[in-house]
């Protein structure tokens, strides 16, 4: 069992956790999703040339992209599955999703080139530990907050030390 694995998997609730970004896991339309303008919830088909929102009411002629992200943290140990929306998303590429939805990827199938400004990132994420992701039946865990301020993540990144089980984060 990995260090990252063991720091999270028994205890329900909000943790910190520090890896670098190594894989992206989107292909071509499964990075983003089409939201309410208004509200960052999910819109489905519109209904005519309008799209509603379930959860304000709002109606509006089109639909706002926002990221929605599978990433794979590796921590010097082991590996986790992290799951960014939008805000963290475009707090890592500096771009709405909307901004490069158009960009044609290298192989014309994945995801945009201007998402990979985020790999070989060492941050510092906060995550949602959810019951599901300690019975293991969800490997992917939710970014609640992410700290890229070089100090304060190099002072809390794993160092390649025997005894890693013994390291604390600081923020």
């Amino acid at each position: 069992m990995n260090f990252v694995f063991r720091l999270i998997c028994f205890q329900e609730g909000l943790t910190w956790i520090a890896g670098t970004i190594v894989l992206i896991n989107a292909g071509k339309d499964d990075w983003f999703y089409k939201s309410c303008r208004k509200c960052p919830k999910k819109v489905d088909t519109p209904i005519g040339n309008r799209y509603e929102c379930e959860k304000c009411g709002h109606t509006h002629g089109s639909a706002s992209l926002r990221f929605k992200l599978e990433v794979m943290v590796y921590d010097g140990t082991g590996s986790l599955m992290l799951l960014m929306w939008d805000r963290k998303t475009v707090q890592l590429c500096g771009r709405q999703a909307e901004q490069i939805k158009n960009e044609e990827a290298v192989d014309g199938e994945g995801y945009p080139p201007a998402l990979d400004s985020m790999m070989d990132r060492r941050l510092l994420f906060k995550l949602n530990v959810k019951v599901s992701n300690i019975k293991q039946y969800d490997h992917v865990y939710t970014v609640m907050k992410i700290c890229d301020d070089e100090e304060i993540v190099e002072i809390n990144h794993p160092k390649a030390v025997p005894n890693i089980a013994a390291a604390t984060l600081t923020v």
